[in-house]
């Protein structure tokens, strides 16, 4: 297969960006050009709340400086993506429709979930630049608004939480105050200790962190500069340390100076580097990565997992299955009973797939229902639907869209509570969404009543489908009177949904 050559576009906090890929499936993934332009998106977005039309001219320009780039190479697929600086603007939608109208570039914002899973996307799968550590690690995605730390176990994801603590949001928090250092410094240090021990105390006491990962934008890639000895992304906390000494005390423009790096990222340094020694003194880590990775990189590592380009080996689906398990474990949910519904309703839904003709992303939604049915018992036995639905819409999952997470929320509020009409509809839902929703939620009812005793009976059940039926055919020994009568009872929406009925076979004893 030849290589394929692709673009990624980003609208960072402080730089528009874009990076021109080739593509092949013996050489992988390589960068042959990268271009920048210093753009103050979130500048704008953290001191007035939206993006003013001289920087919204200034990321036209530079899109349209792109594409002059594009064409030389002879490039058509390129993707145009925006992280939180523009998703958090109030005139978010004006701008994304005024770059689209100006350019011809539509822009996908990212949520929250989709732009950190792609960052860690990029920084695991370049497994030449960077390899995840064995033992317990933590990743922390430096954003402009927020936070991401995720913690990983024997290479898997354990937990991950967002925490409202963004270096541009605190860079743009600051320059309103004309505070001497001293006390810019004392305030910084509580602000971010505060948030850090509540993480500490909630997520990190099961955990031991060896190894510190610090990904993000521009910024992290100008201090890994500053702070690398050799090609080995590896830094001591020591290394840390140093750099912090050298800088207290100094203004933007003598760290800009001494790092010899632009005043826009120099006014960011000391934060990070005070977030950098809270986690270190947090988690007692020896080593800090920083890998060459940024979101870009993780959407065309996306862009080739999704199109066979190139084998990665990393079970990424797996980290947002682990992400769900988490949530499920936080709520007391039956990790045994979750864990089997799982399992029931991946056949169901590829014993059905002429039926449904849904995908293996429907399918992936269908897991994540399944493990997450239950979790609303937590807050209400009466209500678990409705209040998992609330706790699902609260709680990032990495790697899916918001809308899938509304998908999912769905699905599980709709276990147990009847599905209205589409004209009836929140209007959450559009309806090709709705009707996935419909179509999954009924099979998570099915396999929820075929495990109404919570004794996995079914376990080794055989399915078939035969005439209008699906038969279910079980050796279990004992009684299954609960599962047949409960299943009589919520078949219904089922029977609608797919045109067929059950037929439930318990192969008797020899004797």
């Amino acid at each position: 297969m030849a290589a394929v050559r692709m673009a990624v576009m980003e609208i960072g906090a402080q730089d528009v960006i874009m990076k021109v890929y080739e593509i092949a499936p013996r050489k992988g993934m390589q960068v042959i050009d990268s271009l920048r332009r210093m753009v103050p998106v979130g500048k704008d977005t953290y001191s007035e709340g939206r993006i003013s039309t001289q920087v919204l001219e200034q990321i036209c320009n530079a899109f349209t400086h792109f594409k002059q780039t594009l064409a030389e190479y002879g490039i058509t697929e390129y993707y145009a993506l925006a992280n939180s600086a523009v998703r958090e603007a109030k005139n978010c939608a004006m701008v994304v429709d005024q770059i689209e109208v100006r350019t011809g570039i539509r822009v996908r914002v990212l949520s929250n979930s989709e732009q950190r899973y792609v960052r860690i996307k990029g920084v695991i799968a370049r497994e030449n630049d960077f390899k995840l550590p064995e033992k317990g690690t933590a990743m922390v995605d430096i954003g402009a608004g927020s936070l991401q730390i995720s913690i990983y176990e024997k290479k898997a994801l354990a937990t991950t939480q967002n925490i409202r603590l963004g270096m541009a949001k605190i860079g743009e928090m600051f320059s309103a105050f004309s505070w001497e250092y001293p006390v810019v410094e004392l305030v910084l240090k509580e602000m971010i200790d505060n948030d850090v021990q509540t993480f500490e105390k909630m997520f990190l006491k099961d955990h031991t962190i060896r190894s510190l990962i610090l990904v993000g934008d521009t910024l992290i890639s100008q201090i890994r500069k500053v702070l690398e000895h050799t090609g080995d992304p590896g830094i001591t906390a020591e290394d840390i340390r140093n750099l912090y000494s050298q800088i207290r005390g100094k203004s933007t423009s003598e760290i800009s100076q001494m790092l010899d790096m632009p005043f826009e990222y120099a006014a960011m340094v000391l934060p990070v580097m005070i977030l950098a020694q809270t986690l270190l003194d947090a988690s007692q880590a020896e080593r800090i990565w920083i890998p060459q990775s940024d979101l870009c990189d993780g959407y065309a590592i996306d862009y080739m997992e999704k199109h066979k380009l190139g084998r990665i080996t990393y079970n990424f689906e797996e980290d947002i299955i682990a992400s769900a398990k988490t949530i499920c474990k936080r709520y007391k949910g039956n990790q045994a009973h979750a864990e089997y519904l799982e399992q029931m309703a991946g056949k169901f839904f590829d014993l059905l797939q002429k039926y449904h003709g849904l995908g293996e992303r429907e399918r992936l939604l269908l897991r994540l229902a399944a493990i997450l049915h239950d979790c609303g018992k937590f807050i209400s036995m009466s209500a678990p639907g409705e209040c998992a639905y609330q706790i699902i819409m609260s709680t990032e999952i990495l790697g899916i869209s918001h809308m899938e997470r509304e998908m999912v929320a769905s699905i599980v509020r709709y276990n147990t509570m009847e599905l209205p009409n589409f004209s009836e509809f929140d209007g959450k839902l559009g309806n090709d969404e709705y009707l996935i929703v419909m179509k999954l939620a009924a099979i998570l009812r099915v396999c929820n009543a075929l495990d109404r005793s919570h004794r996995q009976k079914f376990a080794d059940m055989k399915l078939t489908i035969k005439d209008s039926n699906i038969v279910i055919t079980t050796a279990y020994p004992d009684n299954i009177t609960l599962e047949k009568k409960t299943l009589q009872d919520k078949q219904g929406f089922f029977e609608e949904v797919y045109g067929l009925g059950f037929e439930i076979k318990q192969k008797k004893k020899k004797q």
